[in-house]
């Protein structure tokens, strides 16, 4: 009885060791447009405000863990930790917004080494400042959006990658409920980068 179950022990840890061994873990940089959705709403009625792009940029790592064995690196799942930093500039002014993401994206493979990316991501908002006076204590430190993408994977590790962040939690606290007035803010971020599996 003792045998059967030091062998199943044995078994069970050499396809965790297998799998670990599949698991591709990589660093990662690139550029951000972001913007912010800014929407007033007054007893009701929405209206939004155009705002500007704000230049910025992201850096981090992933793991990518493949989750179909039949058809090699066709399907996989990558979670990551990236520092984003978001925001907007609105003429001039702007809003800074910094904040750790937390990706959780599926890439599965279109053609050749072109591979979709979709899936969503957990954001912690940790720095803000803009040219009205809010700070950190005016925004949540919750954001949560979808993601998606596209990535090009080279044969010597290195990966080209664009995504698009939509948020889909309300960033801004402010709210002024005796005038009936409340303010939406949404992130949306753009990133083209590059990356490099080990």
């Amino acid at each position: 009885m003792k045998i059967k179950y030091y062998l199943g022990i044995l078994f069970l840890l050499s396809s965790l060791s297998n799998q670990c061994q599949s698991i591709k873990f990589n660093i990662k940089t690139g550029y951000n447009l972001s913007n912010i959705e800014y929407n007033v709403i007054v007893n009701g009625s929405s209206s939004s405000r155009e705002n500007h792009n704000r230049n910025s940029f992201y850096i981090g790592g992933e793991m990518e863990y493949p989750i179909n064995w039949k058809s090699k690196n066709d399907t996989a799942l990558k979670v990551g930790l990236i520092y984003s930093e978001q925001g907007n500039t609105y003429f001039e002014t702007s809003t800074i917004i910094n904040q750790i993401n937390l990706p959780i994206v599926l890439k599965k493979r279109m053609f050749n080494d072109f591979f979709f990316l979709a899936g969503g991501y957990l954001g912690y908002i940790f720095k803000v400042k803009d040219s009205w006076g809010t700070t950190l204590n005016d925004y949540t430190n919750f954001d949560l959006g979808a993601t998606i993408g596209i990535q090009y994977d080279f044969d010597f590790g290195l990966y080209i990658e664009t995504r698009y962040l939509y948020g889909l939690t309300d960033i801004l606290k402010l709210e002024y409920p005796e005038s009936l007035i409340e303010h939406e803010n949404k992130n949306r971020v753009f990133q083209v980068g590059i990356g490099f599996n080990f």
